[in-house]
């Protein structure tokens, strides 16, 4: 009897280390910018700001679910990606915060919205996105999405097209993973 509570216990553990050693720790950094460099007012900015969130959470979600460690990088609030080298400093600040978190991989998602037909709050418009392993640097997956074909599908404004938009991100990153 005590035997076999002794393999009982082994056995679960085994389980609990491999499910903990399977999971990979992963940093997520969503930034928003408007189409087109349109003109943006304030009250389109927060609204842009609250869309770039759930991006974030729809791709959080996921790979929680999916087992994974997630956190998240704020954008800088003076983000200049207008030239190659402001670009390249932007990559190698998330890179060592990532690495300092504890993070193998990290996704980046820039996300693109519009102000709506009022001028008043942002519309999704796509979301390119990037999974790079962290060390040594090297790029595992990439693509597109445009919010379209999900904003179709939605019932519930465009809260929700984002918050799909980002499980649509994540889903193709898991598979790719």
């Amino acid at each position: 009897m005590r035997a076999r509570q002794l393999a009982c216990i082994l056995l679960l553990l085994g389980v609990a280390g491999t499910a903990f050693a399977a999971a990979d720790t992963v940093m997520i950094y969503v930034e928003a910018a408007p189409v087109n460099n349109s003109t943006i007012t304030p009250p389109v900015a927060n609204d842009a700001s609250t869309l770039r969130s759930a991006v974030e959470e729809g791709i959080m979600d996921e790979f929680f679910s999916a087992g994974h460690i997630v956190f998240n990088e704020l954008p800088p609030k003076d983000a200049d990606h207008s030239s190659q080298a402001s670009q390249l400093e932007l990559w190698n600040s998330l890179q060592q915060v990532a690495l300092s978190g504890g993070a193998a991989r990290m996704i980046e998602v820039f996300f693109t919205y519009k102000p709506n037909e009022t001028g008043k709050s942002a519309v999704p418009i796509a979301a390119r996105y990037s999974l790079w392993e962290l060390s040594p640097k090297r790029l595992v997956s990439s693509g597109d999405v445009s919010a379209a074909p999900i904003a179709a599908a939605a019932r519930n404004g465009d809260g929700e097209v984002s918050l799909l938009l980002g499980q649509t991100i994540a889903t193709d990153l898991l598979n790719s993973w």
